[in-house]
């Protein structure tokens, strides 16, 4: 039994319109901002823009704090052990 290739009766998909509403258009909008826009919404007592800032001070501190940490600890922890040796298995 043979298998005929025939073409499709539509070439092209039908086209679909969509709308998308003013919150998704809104949302969009805040997503799309730079951290300067938002920093000149927050001194125009833009709520949102504020709240915004503060998160993103609040994580900037926290990672900070974080980073501090791990250096102070991995610090003391090199000074306790000493040099690191290191031994090898292959004889020559």
């Amino acid at each position: 039994m043979r298998h005929r290739i025939t073409e499709p009766k539509h070439r092209y998909l039908p086209v679909t319109t969509a709308t998308i509403s003013a919150a998704a258009q809104a949302l969009a909008k805040e997503a799309a901002e730079t951290p300067t826009q938002t920093a000149q919404e927050a001194q125009g007592n833009d709520r949102q823009a504020q709240r915004l800032l503060a998160k993103e001070v609040a994580a900037r501190k926290a990672y900070s704090w974080f980073s501090a940490f791990v250096a102070r600890r991995t610090s003391t922890l090199s000074q306790q052990q000493g040099p690191i040796k290191i031994q090898s298995d292959r004889h020559d």
